[in-house]
């Protein structure tokens, strides 16, 4: 597997910048980029054109990472050419529709297929049920296929996002770039960084993403009691105090839940992501310390075993970058440093991750962790 990767700072295609694309021959581009650019559909068609009709697929974000660490207003590419003529890459879209477990079935049986290695998924990032629409991709592909990506972003706007595909932007579709062949290999790990504060409480009422009370009291009351004289600043300091999920003997899971909303008539909280009634949960707190070495460790882990010409992707909260401030750098570095193996590491900032916490089917929704892939291709 060979890749190539070119950071564009300006929509000017004229000065041969996409050269080194070109000459890859691509079997397909990855794109992260500015919502502006993934919006831009006539730059969209420019750029298909001079790729020679190349399929491209990515999606809008709050940041783009590429080789060099974190951008802001760009396109990071990265084309791959597989070795293998048994490896292949297929692109699939699907209309997002009210129920959307089924909008992740029915994605799922496009993609379905025996050789099925890994899915990388692209989903917009406002007025998206993660959960569901990762549980009916699940149920419908292999469980040991590996479904990794994110939601995409608006540079923190929380206004409106697209994914692309071509020279065609969407904010209602669901793209799925599945990978196919015995030759190609997906490795995930996930780590937040947080440390957690407090006793095991309990969510005892819930809906989807809402919760209604905690241990019997009402949400809000008891988070407030918690945060202490940080609740004042509700709903922004929600990003720097989670939810760890923990399992019924009370463990911690690596499922981090972001309060991302409260309401005070009904005295409850809005979480980027569903959790069930009964579920146990710590309090968490931020340290860029902590986080900066979870992106580390979580590189360091992936990249175990990887061969050399392998490919990176990071793909990490916005909650993160909003509470590390300028600090965040650190996080993409400590990241970049692991990928020893990888010849190109590209990702962004997403308003969540998609990855399995144990295995492979166990893929979830993550909140505020940094999410890391390596996309291998082991020929013999």
């Amino acid at each position: 597997m060979k890749s190539v990767q070119v950071h564009l700072r300006k929509k000017d295609l004229t000065n041969n910048i996409l050269q080194p694309l070109i000459d890859l021959k691509p079997h397909v581009v990855i794109a992260f980029a500015d919502i502006e650019w993934a919006n831009d559909g006539d730059f969209l068609q420019r750029l298909r054109t001079a790729l020679s009709g190349v399929e491209v697929v990515g999606c809008s974000t709050a940041g783009e990472i590429s080789n060099k660490g974190l951008f802001d207003k760009s396109m990071v590419l990265t084309g791959i050419r597989f070795d293998s003529a048994d490896s292949k890459v297929r692109i699939f879209e699907e209309v997002v529709i009210a129920d959307q477990a089924e909008t992740g079935r029915k994605l799922g049986k496009q993609l379905a297929a025996e050789d099925l290695r890994g899915v990388f998924l692209f989903a917009p990032g406002i007025a998206i049920q993660g959960s569901s629409l990762l549980k009916g991709l699940k149920s419908v592909i292999d469980e040991s296929t590996l479904v990794v990506g994110g939601l995409a972003g608006d540079s923190g706007k929380f206004k409106s996002t697209a994914v692309f595909h071509n020279e065609k932007s969407f904010n209602d579709k669901v793209l799925g770039l599945a990978f196919y062949g015995k030759d190609l290999e997906l490795r995930h790990t996930a780590k937040a960084g947080f440390s957690s504060f407090g006793g095991v409480r309990q969510i005892t009422k819930a809906q989807e993403h809402i919760v209604f009370e905690i241990d019997g009291q009402p949400a809000l009351k008891i988070y407030k009691e918690a945060l202490g004289k940080h609740a004042n600043d509700l709903p922004s300091t929600g990003l720097m105090f989670p939810l760890a999920v923990l399992d019924n003997q009370q463990s911690e899971t690596g499922l981090i839940r972001a309060v991302l909303g409260v309401d005070e008539a009904a005295q409850s909280l809005f979480l980027a992501g569903d959790v069930e009634a009964n579920t146990f949960f710590k309090l968490m707190r931020a340290e860029n310390k902590g986080l900066i070495a979870a992106a580390g460790k979580a590189a360091q882990n992936v990249n175990k075993n990887a061969v050399e010409g392998s490919l990176g992707f990071l793909v990490s909260c916005v909650a993160r970058r909003m509470v590390m401030g300028e600090a965040i750098e650190d996080e993409i570095e400590a990241a970049i440093s692991e990928l020893s193996d990888c010849t190109n590491v590209s990702g962004f900032y997403a308003y969540g991750e998609f990855g399995p916490f144990f295995t492979a089917g166990d893929c979830q929704l993550h909140n505020q962790t940094m999410s890391v892939t390596v996309l291998s291709e082991r020929v013999s």
